[in-house]
């Protein structure tokens, strides 16, 4: 309203908006509605969705929504609330594989908790595409939490925010391998640890990894539990602690393919 007086609106028939439903929930029926509303997404499209809680039951199957993101040659994103809890992206319950196109994941804000752009329980396999994980602000933040990483192509982007207690860019509690791709990795300063790279075990036999971590108590650019082998590829390192880590196991890595500030072992 202007200078205090309200504002009317006359609503005629012809006027009515158009509201459309459908009973077909199929691939299929996702790209009719599209296209009955008869406004075609055009430039950069971004395609919202949610993937659901931990212990919630509505999980999206990414078959359902394939064929229209396809469609409009879209860029899944992904994205968070701020609320206290776990918050992350989003979240796999068993898997998780990445084959094409482009996924945005940003968790949210928590004040006591964790954080995580994508998490899952299981695998997650890249072969290609592009992924974006960033986590929000938390007492524990990570880009990527996983038990298996698994990459041979595409281009994978992670970013941890700093952390009251703890920042780990990608973490993985079994096997990290890396035949082929890109990965850059950030992970934030925090009070304990900052970790780039975390894993029980890293192979990386190809591809380019890139890792930046800030400050901390315990500060580790690459942390490989039982091991690490650099085979080929390309490794950049930078941390303000230890470049790479290895509490116990085996260290093989072909120096001409690692650039790092500390490699310690301590076998």
């Amino acid at each position: 309203s202007c200078n205090n007086k309200q504002a009317t609106a006359t609503v005629t028939e012809n006027s009515k908006p158009t509201v459309y439903m459908t009973t077909d929930i199929s691939p299929e029926g996702l790209v009719r509605v599209y296209e009955a509303v008869g406004r075609e997404a055009t430039g950069r499209v971004a395609v919202k969705i949610s993937t659901g809680e931990p212990g919630g039951k509505n999980f999206l199957q990414p078959a359902l929504i394939k064929n229209l993101v396809q469609k409009v040659d879209g860029t899944i994103v992904e994205c968070n609330t701020a609320y206290k809890g776990p918050s992350n992206g989003i979240e796999a319950t068993k898997f998780m594989t990445v084959s094409g196109g482009t996924i945005i994941a940003t968790g949210g804000d928590t004040a006591n908790d964790k954080s995580c752009g994508i998490r899952t329980a299981g695998t997650m396999t890249i072969t290609d595409g592009v992924v974006y994980a960033n986590s929000g602000i938390a007492a524990n933040t990570c880009g990527i939490e996983m038990n298996d990483f698994m990459m041979s192509g595409g281009s994978v982007f992670v970013s941890a925010a700093d952390g009251s207690n703890s920042s780990r860019g990608l973490q993985a509690s079994n096997l990290i391998s890396i035949s082929n791709g890109f990965l850059d990795i950030k992970s934030g300063t925090a009070d304990a640890q900052s970790f780039g790279l975390q894993g029980f075990k890293v192979e990386i036999s190809g591809g380019d990894v890139i890792v930046v971590n800030g400050d901390a108590n315990e500060s580790n650019g690459i942390w490989a539990f039982e091991g690490i082998n650099v085979a080929d590829g390309t490794v950049d390192i930078t941390s303000d602690g230890n470049g790479i880590h290895v509490p116990f196991g085996s260290v093989n890595i072909d120096c001409t393919k690692v650039t790092a500030s500390a490699i310690s072992p301590m076998l």
